[in-house]
């Protein structure tokens, strides 16, 4: 076990109302650490020096707290994204190859709503959405410090997987791609015959939802 890790695995006077302190009030105005100074105060803190201890759990939580700000601004840019796609559905904007190729003008408002994952590109962006959507809860529910010790990790991991997710949804599944002008069609293909029930309006989204 490390100097770092021995210092967050044990308790200290700096645990609870001073890190909730630093956590939600001060965070923005403490300098992030070099790797040598952070080696330095590690050694310092483990041999018992409480300052060392202070400014290295201060200069940590400083990532935290801007990890949990970006899970909100990636989750608030996806939900953007997701309502552009459904209006682009339902005002029949088929200039989108996506829209074009799940929807009609003659399809019922909730059948367009449902069109959104329809198809493999939209699913992916509704799998996104749902993945962005927990994590942020997730990063709500823990912003007062509780479970500290595993929130980075679970932060990493959660991130790690919505940068694949965001890879495939912009460059190889992008539900956004245009069709050329001379190309849109005045309808759309519609939606498969087979999609266009109730349960299969839900059955999809909760399929996708088990998986987050």
């Amino acid at each position: 076990m490390t100097a770092t890790n021995r210092i967050y695995s044990e308790k200290s006077p700096y645990d609870d109302e001073n890190i909730l302190s630093i956590y939600l009030k001060e965070i923005n105005k403490i300098d992030l650490l070099t790797r040598e100074e952070e080696n330095t105060y590690a050694r310092s803190a483990a041999l018992g020096d409480p300052d060392a201890s202070e400014k290295l759990i201060k200069a940590n939580l400083r990532f935290v707290v801007s990890a949990r700000r970006g899970i909100y601004a990636i989750f608030c840019f996806i939900t953007i994204s997701s309502a552009t796609l459904i209006h682009a559905f339902v005002t029949d904007n088929f200039a989108l190859k996506y829209v074009a190729a799940y929807s009609e003008k003659n399809l019922n408002i909730h059948y367009k709503i449902s069109a959104f994952w329809g198809g493999n590109d939209g699913s992916l962006l509704f799998w996104l959405l749902s993945l962005s959507l927990f994590t942020a809860i997730m990063a709500f529910q823990n912003r007062k410090d509780k479970n500290h010790l595993f929130i980075p990790y679970s932060y990493t991991v959660l991130m790690v997987i919505m940068i694949f997710f965001l890879v495939l949804t912009s460059f190889l599944t992008n539900p956004f791609e245009l069709l050329p002008s001379y190309l849109v069609p005045t309808d759309g293909r519609g939606l498969n015959p087979m999609l266009q029930t109730y349960g299969m309006m839900f059955h999809p989204p909760a399929l996708l939802l088990g998986y987050v």
